[in-house]
């Protein structure tokens, strides 16, 4: 849902996604390749993640566009925090959540959002090799069973994510009282539900954020909108012990 979101969004800016069940590796290797005669590929742009499988695949993209002579440009994007405004070397990150929250939010900024591009560049004239989104069986998933009790009966993709960022702060105001009912198993407003898009990257904490911080501004500040802050700090703290220890936090032994 997420990946068709994203292409849906990206063809009413003019431009498209192309979708490929291929490793990365091979697939811009392929791209690569079908573009070197009439639109030689020049960058290759990815957020910059942070965990074993991810690194690797990043070294290996790496080598490829080295091998090309094509420039690598890493985005820092999944945290609140960029890291190079966190207040201390990435060695040197607590190893307790009080102690970093503390220091990020006294020493840090959270940098501000960037409006979206109305229009996107179009693919060039070259033949790429494009598929359909697979569909879950396609993948081998088996179809889930919608249940009617779910207490997320939402779809992935940043169109979903944006509705229920507006939904859950200017139209329910559940965010007023998220503090006190926060732990809840029952309906959809006893917690944001952020998490899954936020997994997918189909919204920004910075997003959720900046627009937290605009509901404080023209609605209400209290505990319980600051306390949503505070879980997307907790969010970056795991992000960086992850970097911190690298492997270690995959060991059955721990960072220690």
């Amino acid at each position: 849902e997420s990946v068709q979101d994203l292409k849906k969004n990206l063809k009413a800016k003019s431009s498209d996604l192309l979708v490929a069940t291929d490793s990365p590796e091979n697939t811009i290797k392929r791209i690569v390749e079908l573009c070197k005669q009439t639109a030689p590929v020049t960058s290759l742009v990815y957020q910059k993640e942070i965990t074993f499988e991810e690194v690797n695949v990043e070294t290996s993209l790496k080598n490829i566009c080295q091998s090309n002579g094509i420039k690598v440009n890493e985005v820092w994007g999944s945290t609140l925090y960029h890291v190079q405004d966190i207040p201390f070397k990435v060695r040197q990150v607590p190893d307790t959540y009080t102690q970093f929250r503390k220091e990020v939010e006294g020493r840090s900024r959270v940098r501000p959002t960037l409006p979206a591009a109305e229009k996107i560049k179009p693919f060039p004239n070259v033949s790429l090799p494009d598929q359909c989104v697979p569909t879950l069986g396609e993948l081998g998933i088996k179809e889930p069973v919608e249940d009617k009790r779910s207490a997320f009966p939402f779809s992935g993709g940043e169109t979903a994510a944006l509705d229920r960022l507006n939904f859950y702060l200017w139209k329910s105001r559940a965010v007023e009282t998220y503090k006190e009912t926060r732990n809840g198993l029952l309906g959809t407003e006893y917690s944001t539900k952020f998490s899954p898009w936020l997994a997918h990257g189909c919204i920004s904490p910075r997003r959720i954020f900046r627009e937290i911080k605009k509901f404080e501004k023209e609605e209400v500040a209290n505990k319980s909108t600051y306390w949503v802050i505070f879980e997307l700090i907790w969010r970056d703290y795991f992000k960086f012990v992850c970097l911190k220890f690298g492997d270690r936090v995959f060991y059955r032994t721990g960072i220690r």
